[in-house]
């Protein structure tokens, strides 16, 4: 191999523009490779490329070495960028920012009414932007993310006075626990994200790079194909100048995050620790139908990029359950006639578009013939599963320490196997395609998840709504719900350990034809966890099925389980083919779930009760809200609020004779609390004490009959004040069979 060896007399005077001539010099006079001698090198961007520091395009069968070289860069815009370059390899680089994208300190005060915050900066550490920015609280011992919050963050409008920092924030994570000495990190503004970036690049590798921090993305590899990240290592960096504290970040939002990739990527044995989002996410998008016409649709792209070409073969997804009900082949593609463009914006605007950043992206339509007709409705999701990371392989990683999913896999004929996954705030691996609000594709078929650790996770803030409940998540939604059985096919879940974390430990839903055999659940239900109880999940259960055919199990345990458990596999009544164990089965009869905008559906009705007297409330629609005769007397589907001087009020008529169990976790903001109670006709089976924000659980068993009714009825308490009263509270009736 001939190669060029780059001599500097004056490294850290080097600059990006001098790095790429000698690339492209020792490139052009047809060598294979570069060496860049070691050295701490402080990079601005030149100004033919202001927003990249380093800028490779149009490159092939390339190396540059770059061990113990680090690339200091002074903008928070892309450190490396690969544009239309294929088997370029990037060996041994560290990429670290000054000024860094965020800083950090410590809270000095909250505020009585949980919004007033004083943090003191963290010496070393740049000063944040004023106005609105966002929060992130981590734990004053452990320097990780603080549980039982909100990862997501908290928003507040800030003030700097030298290097303090004072702001009101919107409250939520402060009621549920901000301390004084707790740890915060402040977004900072930036140029571009993200700290590298491929496009349209082919088996290019990344081979014992270092990541230290960065705008967003560690890694974003679009619409390329094949590339390999090997050793990576996303990561805090050193104590910056000045300083004394340790780095609590590392990029500020997902690890290494693939879209549109054809074939998928290999990551192999990375750490990816202390980033803001998922540790790896691998994904496609979907276009959204406007119109079917027999072998001719018309469709709307996610940020107007077609996700496939002509001759591509699609897959179709029905919004409405999330079923994946057709495939055909691409014929051809053209854009759509001006003439007909008000009425495709029209059909959009019929459509539940629940993201406005992808609703306001998609402005250019396109006509695509098919090989054969598929009988789309508007709102269905087309996909192409071939650029959505089909084949990846996910093997030997080090995932810890971070906010969100370790891993997010939305692609099909993959490995996921050798991980260690520890201290992911919502859950370990979830494999879910998710067309309702990102339009990320697709479906996963043929995949093998197996021998994986998972621990400590799930930690955050329970979100009873949540569909990604399972440690182990394997799922698909429809429109209100789990998608149909077969959404996600022929899965092998083996030999992996889940221990210490929150919750479910195995959530199989959409799914057909699964394995599950020799996985062990250690130490769970240590502590409460409601995720998912909206949707259904039994949140005590270790291994929870909902909505499949075919799952057979065999070898699997369960070493110790704690005190919020209760069995080991669960399951609601819409499942067949269970082989292999015991499932206890339940009909579960959710609030939310069922909350409707006409009085009795589905068997619940909405009530105000002033002394002994029960009145029928009426629906608002833009409140979404049931109202009674006070202002603030209402009934939501997840919530309820009493008013000064009549209690609120839900009941649901029984329409079996059995025995139901009825749990939940009602918790109100309100500065004195409320009462809240349950009862079964004329008695009173559950009274609470004072409910405040940490919330009060019940589950209360009780005999019923036909025409049964129970009331869940929340009162503001013996001062007759309902100052702050909202009361989240989502009652669950279970049905056992």
């Amino acid at each position: 191999m001939r190669s060029f060896i780059l001599m500097i007399t004056a490294a850290a005077s080097l600059s990006a523009f001098d790095i790429e001539t000698a690339v492209y010099e020792a490139y052009n006079a047809g060598k294979k490779e570069v060496t860049i001698p070691p050295g701490v090198y402080r990079i601005s961007p030149p100004s033919s490329h202001s927003s990249i520091h380093l800028y490779l395009t149009n490159m092939s069968d390339f190396t540059v070495n770059a061990p113990d070289v680090t690339m200091l860069c002074t903008e928070t815009c892309p450190s490396i960028r690969l544009d239309n370059c294929s088997n370029v390899l990037i060996r041994g680089i560290t990429v670290d920012y000054d000024p860094l994208p965020f800083t950090q300190g410590t809270v000095l005060s909250i505020g009585t009414n949980d919004r007033d915050i004083e943090i003191a900066l963290h010496d070393g550490y740049p000063l944040p932007p004023e106005g609105d920015q966002g929060l992130y609280i981590y734990d004053r011992i452990t320097r990780h993310w603080k549980k039982n919050m909100y990862t997501s963050g908290t928003s507040a409008k800030l003030t700097v006075i030298g290097r303090t920092v004072r702001g009101t924030t919107d409250g939520v994570n402060a009621r549920l626990g901000i301390e004084t000495g707790d740890l915060v990190v402040i977004k900072r503004k930036i140029r571009s994200p993200h700290v590298t970036f491929l496009s349209r690049s082919f088996f290019c590798t990344f081979d014992g790079v270092t990541l230290h921090t960065g705008p967003t993305f560690a890694v974003l590899d679009v619409n390329g194909g094949g590339n390999r990240y090997l050793g990576m290592r996303i990561t805090p960096g050193p104590v910056p100048p000045g300083a004394t504290e340790a780095r609590l970040k590392a990029n500020t939002a997902d690890g290494i995050h693939v879209i549109s990739s054809m074939p998928g990527p290999h990551i192999e044995n990375c750490l990816i620790e202390g980033h803001s989002d998922d540790g790896i996410a691998i994904h496609g998008h979907y276009a959204l139908v406007l119109r079917d016409s027999g072998t001719r649709i018309t469709v709307m792209p996610k940020n107007d990029v077609l996700p496939f070409t002509t001759n591509s073969i699609v897959r179709f997804t029905r919004t409405a359950d999330g079923s994946v009900f057709a495939q055909a082949t691409v014929a051809g593609i053209t854009p759509s006639a001006a003439a007909d463009r008000p009425g495709y914006e029209a059909v959009k605007g019929s459509l539940s578009i629940e993201n406005k950043g992808i609703r306001d992206s998609m402005k250019t339509y396109y006509e695509i013939d098919l090989d054969t007709a598929v009988n789309a409705a508007p709102g269905d999701g087309i996909d192409c599963p071939a650029k959505n990371g089909d084949g990846f392989i996910v093997r030997g990683n080090t995932i810890r320490n971070h906010r969100a999913r370790g891993l997010l896999i939305k692609a099909s004929d993959g490995i996921i196997e050798n991980n260690i996954i520890d201290g992911s705030s919502i859950a370990g691996i979830v494999v879910a395609p998710e067309l309702i609000f990102w339009l990320e594709a697709g479906n996963s078929w043929n995949l093998t998840i197996r021998s994986n650790v998972i621990r400590n996770s799930g930690y955050e803030r329970s979100s009873t709504g949540s569909s990604q409940a399972g440690m182990i998540s394997v799922i698909a939604n429809g429109a209100s719900g789990y998608a149909a059985p077969a959404a996600q096919r022929n899965i092998e879940i083996a030999d992996n350990i889940v221990e210490r974390c929150c919750g479910v430990n195995l959530l199989i839903t959409a799914a057909s034809n699964v394995t599950v055999r020799n996985n062990t659940f250690k130490d769970t239900h240590g502590v409460e966890s409601r995720t998912g109880e909206s949707r259904g999940v039994d949140t005590k259960a270790v291994v929870w099925l909902d909505r499949v055919r075919d799952v057979r199990f065999s070898n699997n345990k369960v070493e110790r389980m704690g005190p919020f458990g209760g069995t080991f596999i669960g399951a609601s009544d819409d499942i067949a083919g269970v082989t292999g164990a015991p499932v206890k089965s339940v009909r579960r009869i959710l609030a939310s779930k069922e909350f409707g905008i006409e009085q009795g559906a589905n068997g619940w009705h909405y009530l105000s009760l002033t002394g002994s007297v029960f009145t029928a409330m009426k629906y608002n629609p833009a409140r979404k809200s049931w109202e009674g005769p006070e202002q603030f007397c209402l009934v939501g589907n997840t919530g309820m609020h009493p008013g000064n001087n009549c209690d609120a009020v839900r009941r649901w008529t029984s329409t079996i004779t059995g025995t139901v169990r009825i749990t939940g976790k009602p918790a109100s903001g309100g500065s004195d609390g409320v009462t809240c109670s349950i009862r079964k006709n004329d008695e009173t089976i559950w009274t609470s004490p004072t409910v405040g924000k940490a919330g009060v659980s019940h589950a209360v068993s009780t005999s019923v009959k036909e025409g049964d009714m129970i009331y869940f009825i929340v009162n503001c308490g013996p001062a007759k004040v309902n100052s702050g009263d909202s009361t989240g509270w989502d009652p669950v009736i279970e049905i056992g069979k």
